[in-house]
Formats: C-alpha cells, structure tokens, sequence
C-alpha cells in the first residue's frame, strides 16, 4: 500500500526486493521501476545509481541493519530515510545531511483515514486468507516469501 499511497500524492516510486514475486506485487501496484536488492551494497547503489540516480527518500520495511544502512547510502543530501520497522541504524554519519525518521503503525484515527483513502482511491490491496489455526505455518510462509503480499487470518 506504501507504493499506492506515494502515487497518490505524486511520487514516482521504485520498489526494490530481493525477491522476484516482491518486485511483481511492487509492479502490480503502481511502482515506476523496481531493482532487485542485492546484499553486496556497493553492487546494488551502483544498480540504483546507473538506473535512477540517488532517491529522494525510502521507506524501509525490512528488518535488517544492511537494508537500513542501504536505503540511508540510496538518499541523497537532504532527503529522507523512514524507518517502518524495528532495527538498529549500522552507521549514520551526520555530514551526510540526512533526516533518518521512525513510523509506528498509527492511530485508529490514521487507520480510518488509509480505509477512507483506500476507498476513494479504488486502492489494490492483495491479500489471501487463512484459518487463524495455521498462524504458524503461515507466519513461516511469510518469512520464506511465499505469500504474494499480505496475509489475514480468519478465526
């Protein structure tokens, strides 16, 4: 939905994963290009470099100090990294001038207004339903990136 919403608002949107079936969701929703990540760094910024430039900003979803540390060395001067996960930041050198930011979820008034949004905007939300009863196989699942996007569970 983070790719819907910054269409939305105007923005041109590069989805990056290092998955294929992440980087098709990204493209399904809206994204303008989507980069395989690559956890050699210096690899994946000269992918990003040659194919878009440095960003204006990126929202991190992924658990993972080298991720953060890699959309921090994507931004350019100025520019913003958001963090919407739980992680430590490897190494922020202040001379870069960069604003590193953290999200939570939100309130049930920010809850009420993405519903409303979503509605307004016919926003793509895929999703597939599970019995509550396979939290566990599906939570391994989501882990092993075989659920296409989002996953609910049904008492």
């Amino acid at each position: 939905m983070a790719v819907e919403f910054a269409k939305i608002n105007g923005c041109r949107v590069i989805g990056f994963a290092r998955s294929k079936s992440h980087l098709d969701v990204a493209k399904k929703v809206g994204a303008d290009n989507v980069i395989e990540y690559s956890s050699n760094q210096g690899e994946f910024l000269s992918s990003l470099k040659k194919e878009e430039g440095l960003l204006d900003s990126a929202i991190v979803f992924a658990p993972s100090e080298s991720v953060t540390d890699a959309a921090i060395n994507s931004v350019k001067k100025g520019g913003t990294i958001v963090l919407a996960t739980f992680g430590n930041i490897p190494s922020f050198d202040v001379t870069q001038e960069k604003t590193v930011r953290g999200t939570l979820i939100g309130s049930r008034k920010d809850m009420a207004d993405v519903v409303r949004i979503a509605a307004e905007n016919d926003l793509k939300v895929i999703y597939k339903t599970f019995p509550l009863e396979q939290a566990n196989q599906v939570l391994m699942q989501l882990k092993q990136s075989k659920i296409e996007a989002r996953a609910v569970l049904i008492p």
